[in-house]
């Protein structure tokens, strides 16, 4: 009798361990460019990360989907990465609730690579939405980085913001995730896809697809 009750005690544990894992829905906050939501214009005919081919294919379509019943808000900033001076005041503000997440994708639009300024300006933006119960997710940018010589050659150079949002991600005990190997990836981006080639140079379904992984991984 006590060797039956053992035996059902064990299969009730191996049955309970190979049941389905349920995820919580989670309610994201995407703070990007036009990665995260383009507005139409020109060739571009969608509204949202531009290049994808479908909402629910660029990153953060595919990321509310993977996390099944999640709420993704998402915001396009550029006007603050081609203005480190802009009032942080005037950008659209978080209303009252509450997110789990908070992912920045920016940087893209930053010409500025003073280092230090970059640093300072990188760690207001992430004050300014920052929340006390959310996970704050630092992505990388998706675009090489190139300095030129004497003779006016283009070289590749280390990206100076993905270096300094990096440092700030471990001193601000953020999560960062790295996506620079897709950078020299020609099937990420959607260079045949488009005459236009500023919309041409940002990431496709493909490209987007391994934008979302990347973010997952590190949020699983």
């Amino acid at each position: 009798m006590k060797l039956l009750k053992t035996f059902f005690v064990t299969l009730l544990i191996v049955s309970c361990s190979n049941e389905p894992e349920i995820r919580k829905p989670l309610s994201i906050l995407v703070i990007g460019n036009s990665l995260t939501k383009a507005e139409q214009g020109g060739e571009w005919l969608g509204n949202w990360g531009m290049a994808a081919s479908h909402p629910e294919l660029d990153f953060c379509g595919r990321l509310k989907n993977h996390f099944e019943n999640s709420e993704l808000d998402k915001l396009n900033i550029a006007v603050w990465e081609n203005n480190l001076d802009y009032d942080l005041n005037l950008l659209t503000p978080i209303t009252t609730k509450s997110y789990d997440y908070i992912i920045f994708k920016l940087g893209e639009n930053v010409s500025d690579n003073n280092r230090s300024r970059y640093k300072e300006d990188f760690r207001n933006i992430i004050s300014h939405y920052k929340q006390s119960k959310s996970k704050i997710i630092i992505v990388s940018t998706v675009w090489n980085e190139y300095e030129f010589d004497l003779y006016g050659n283009p070289f590749l150079t280390e990206s100076i913001k993905d270096r300094v949002m990096s440092e700030v991600a471990e001193e601000e005990d953020c999560i960062f995730v790295d996506i620079s190997e897709m950078k020299n990836v020609s099937d990420y981006y959607a260079w045949n896809e488009y005459v236009n080639q500023a919309i041409a140079s940002h990431p496709n379904d493909n490209g987007m697809l391994f934008i979302a992984n990347k973010i997952i991984d590190k949020m699983e």
